[in-house]
C-alpha cells in the first residue's frame, strides 16, 4: 500500500477484514488506474495557490450574424444530411428520487434516473421522451439521427436491458450506440483509497467528459466508435443531460449557428439569476482569451459574486451542459476537475471523499478560442430535474411542460384551467420557440376546447381515420377532475429506415383516431384509449363519455366509443 501511495488505507479501512474481504480488495485493486490515482492525489494534496479570480474576465455570448430562419434552415439541412448524432449522459442514479418520502418514485426503475417516469400525464421516462423527440425530428428531416446513450457502471446493465425490450415505436435500434463511461475509485481527504467494510473500493464515474475517451477507444483491435460515426457521415455530436426534459438538443437554430460559424465546439448558456445558482460559470482567461467553464462548486467567490455596474452579475452566463462538438475536435486528454468533501455511505459507514472527473465542457479550454462558440438560450431550454420537489425538481419540469403544451392548445382556441395537466406527444409536433402549431397532426385540436380544473389529458395519436379529415374535432370538453388519454402504440406505423438513416413513416399501418365534434368527458371520468398496431378509434360527434373505461383497440379493428 505504501508503494501505491495509500499507506493509510489499511489501518483506516482494512484492519478487521476477513480473508474474503482481502480477496475482494485485491481483486478491486487490479482494476485501478494508478496513474490517474496519482494525479488525483497530487491535485488533492498539492499546495497550489487557490485561484482568486483575477486571471479571468467575463465572456459575452457570441453575436448571431444571421436570421433565426437562416440558422434554422442550416440546422435542419445538417440533420437531413445525416451529419448529426445526439448523445445523452445517462450515467446517473436517481438517488434523490428514491427517498424515504412516501410516494417518492417506485423502485421499478432500478434507481436509474433515465428510466424514471418523467412526463406529466403519460409517465414516459426521460429516455423514452428523448427517443420519441428524436424520432419526430427524424421524421421531419427525413433522416434519423444516431442516438448515443452514455451509461455508467451503475446504469449500464439496466439501460441495455431496457433498450433490448423497449419497442420505442419502431426506432431503428441499429441507429443506437451504448457507451459505458470509465470509473475510478474515490479517495478520502488524506488521499488514501477508501474501502467499504467488505473490502471493496468505492468507485465513481470518470465524468461525462469520459464520453470522448470512449469514442476514441479502439474496441478489440477494431474500429473506434468515432470511426463508425464518421463512416455514417456524422460530423457533429450534440451532448445533453438525461434529466433536462427541455434540452431540445436538436434545436435547429443552435445547430445552424454552430455549423455556420465553423466552430469546433458550441456551448449553451443561460443568464444566471443569482450568485449561488448551481451552474458552471463562463469565463475567459485574461492572458490568452481561452474559454473556460468554472464549475460552481470550485469557482472562486470573487467570480461567482462579482458585480457589474448597476449591481448585475459581472459573470452573467451559466452553462447548462447542452453542447455541440465537431467530431474531428474530440480529444481524450480532458483536464479533470477536483471535487472535495463528497460524503458517501457504504456498508453502514459514511465516508468523506474526493473525486476527479472529466467534464465535457472542459474540452473548450483545449481549443482555439476563436473556434469555441457560446450560444445563449432562454430558460425554456433548461429545466433540470435534480430532485422530486422544490427548486430544480421533476415537479417543476413537469409543470413547465404542462404549461407549454397548454399554451399550444390555447393558441389554437382552447381554454385550459391552470390546474389541469396537459401532455402532447412529440408525434404531434415538438413544442419550442422554433415550432408553430401549423401541423396537420393537430388539425381541429383546440378550437372551442375546454379543459377544466383538475383534468388530465394526454394526446398521442398522430393520424386521422382519413387524410381528408382532422384527427381531433372541435368543442371537446374534459370535465373537472377527468382523465382523457388517447395513445397509439405505432403513431408512425411501420417505420422504414435505410442503412444511411433515411426514414419514412407508413400512415396506413399507424394507429388512427377520429374524435368528433362536441365530445364531452364527464367530470371525474377516466377514459383511456390505447390503439395497437393499425387499430382505429372512433368517437362520434356529440359523444358523452363517463365512468372509468380502459379501451384497447386491437390491430386491424375499429372500435367506436360513446356511439
Amino acid at each position: 500500500m505504501c508503494a501505491i501511495g495509500s499507506a493509510g488505507t489499511a489501518p483506516k479501512y482494512l484492519s478487521s477484514l476477513p480473508p474474503s474481504g482481502w480477496e475482494a480488495f485485491f481483486s478491486e485493486l487490479a482494476r485501478v488506474d494508478f496513474a490517474w490515482i496519482d494525479a488525483h492525489r497530487r491535485a488533492l494534496l498539492g499546495r497550489e495557490a487557490a485561484k482568486d479570480g483575477s486571471e479571468f474576465e467575463p465572456i459575452k455570448a457570441h453575436p448571431v450574424e444571421a436570421s433565426g430562419e437562416e440558422l434554422a434552415r442550416l440546422g435542419q439541412a445538417a440533420i437531413a444530411a445525416g451529419e448529426v448524432a445526439v448523445a445523452v449522459f445517462a450515467g446517473g442514479a436517481a438517488s434523490r428520487f428514491f427517498s424515504a418520502d412516501a410516494g417518492a418514485i417506485d423502485g421499478s426503475a432500478g434507481a436509474v434516473k433515465g428510466l424514471c417516469p418523467a412526463t406529466p400525464v403519460a409517465g414516459f421516462s426521460f429516455l423514452e421522451r428523448f427517443a420519441f423527440e428524436l424520432l419526430e425530428e427524424g421524421m421531419h428531416a427525413g433522416r434519423l439521427p444516431v442516438w448515443i446513450l452514455m451509461t455508467s457502471s451503475v446504469t449500464d446493465r439496466a439501460i441495455r436491458a431496457w433498450l433490448s425490450r423497449a419497442p420505442l415505436r419502431g426506432f431503428a435500434k441499429e441507429r443506437v450506440m451504448v457507451l459505458c463511461q470509465g470509473a475510478n475509485p474515490r479517495l478520502d481527504m488524506d488521499g488514501d483509497l477508501v474501502a467499504s467494510p467488505d473490502g471493496r473500493l468505492l468507485w465513481t464515474g470518470n465524468g461525462h467528459g469520459g464520453i470522448f475517451t470512449e469514442l476514441l477507444r479502439r474496441e478489440d483491435g477494431g474500429d473506434r466508435p468515432v470511426d463508425r460515426l464518421l463512416s455514417l457521415g456524422v460530423r457533429h455530436l450534440l451532448l445533453h443531460n438525461v434529466d433536462n426534459l427541455c434540452a431540445h438538443p436538436l434545436w435547429p437554430a443552435r445547430l445552424g449557428y454552430h455549423v455556420r460559424a465553423g466552430h469546433d465546439m458550441t456551448l449553451s448558456a443561460v443568464a444566471r439569476v443569482n450568485p449561488k445558482e448551481k451552474l458552471g460559470i463562463f469565463a475567459q482567461r485574461a492572458r490568452d482569451g481561452v474559454i473556460e467553464v468554472l464549475e460552481y462548486s470550485v469557482c472562486p467567490p470573487a467570480i461567482a459574486c462579482a458585480e457589474a455596474h448597476g449591481g448585475s452579475l459581472a459573470f452573467r452566463l451559466g452553462h447548462i451542459n447542452t453542447n455541440i462538438v465537431r467530431l474531428d475536435a474530440v480529444r481524450a486528454d480532458i483536464p479533470p476537475t477536483l471535487y472535495r468533501n463528497k460524503r458517501v455511505s457504504a456498508g453502514g459507514r459514511s465516508f468523506e471523499t474526493s473525486t476527479f472527473e472529466m467534464l465535457n465542457q472542459s474540452l473548450a479550454s483545449l481549443l482555439e478560442p476563436a473556434r469555441v462558440g457560446v450560444f445563449q438560450v432562454s430558460r425554456d431550454f433548461f429545466r433540470p430535474a435534480k430532485s422530486l420537489r422544490g427548486e430544480d425538481s421533476l415537479e417543476e419540469a413537469k409543470t413547465y411542460l404542462c404549461r407549454e403544451h397548454a399554451r399550444r392548445l390555447c393558441a389554437l382556441g382552447a381554454r385550459v384551467d391552470a390546474s389541469a395537466l396537459v401532455e402532447l406527444d412529440p408525434a404531434l409536433g415538438l413544442e419550442g420557440p422554433w415550432q408553430n402549431n401549423d401541423t396537420p397532426f393537430l388539425r381541429g385540436a383546440g378550437k372551442g376546447w375546454r379543459v377544466e380544473s383538475g383534468a388530465r389529458m394526454y394526446l398521442g395519436v398522430r393520424h386521422a381515420l382519413s387524410s381528408e379529415m382532422p384527427p381531433y374535432g372541435e368543442k371537446l370538453v374534459v370535465g373537472k377532475g377527468a382523465t382523457f388519454w388517447v395513445e397509439a402504440e405505432m403513431p408512425y406505423g411501420k417505420i422504414r429506415c435505410s442503412q444511411d438513416g433515411k426514414v419514412t413513416e407508413d400512415p396506413e399501418s399507424a394507429g388512427k383516431i377520429l374524435l368528433g365534434r362536441d365530445v364531452r368527458i364527464s367530470s371525474d371520468a377516466c377514459i383511456r384509449i390505447r390503439i395497437h398496431g393499425d387499430g382505429r378509434a372512433l368517437v362520434p360527434d356529440g359523444a358523452r363519455l363517463s365512468g372509468n373505461s380502459d379501451v384497447v383497440v386491437p390491430a386491424g379493428a375499429t372500435v367506436t366509443l360513446g356511439g
